[in-house]
């Protein structure tokens, strides 16, 4: 999306030098640090999410305009549509045809290994 290294950087240094402590029966434990991503209430949350899903919206679109995916006309009058997203729900809409879905769980994975590599702080920043 065009964010250059250094702010890929401070997003990353953000959501992965949180530490927190524990309290067992009124006593703190020894802070320890948290090993991955985004946590709930994070303010960041919402920021970040729109980014990664709006990563996911692409390989979606781009897919459909490939034909490697078929959406769907009536779900939104006068469209075809592949796709809902709302809040941190996505609801996929496919013709039921076997290649599409192959497709789709390829781009699924695809989308799973983009995350994964992001938050154990992987090299493809930026």
């Amino acid at each position: 999306m065009g964010f250059g290294v250094k702010w890929s950087g401070w997003m990353m240094e953000c959501v992965s030098t949180a530490r927190a402590a524990v309290l067992v029966n009124g006593s703190a434990s020894n802070e320890f640090y948290l090993g991955r991503g985004l946590r709930q209430g994070d303010p960041l949350s919402p920021f970040l999410f729109i980014l990664i899903t709006k990563v996911l919206h692409l390989l979606l679109e781009k897919a459909g305009a490939l034909g490697l995916i078929k959406g769907i006309h009536g779900v939104i009058p006068g469209y075809t549509t592949m796709h809902l997203q709302f809040a941190d729900d996505t609801i996929l809409f496919l013709k039921a045809e076997e290649q599409g879905v192959e497709n789709m769980k390829f781009i699924l994975r695809c989308f799973e290994d983009f995350g994964r590599e992001y938050s154990t702080g992987g090299t493809s920043a930026g």
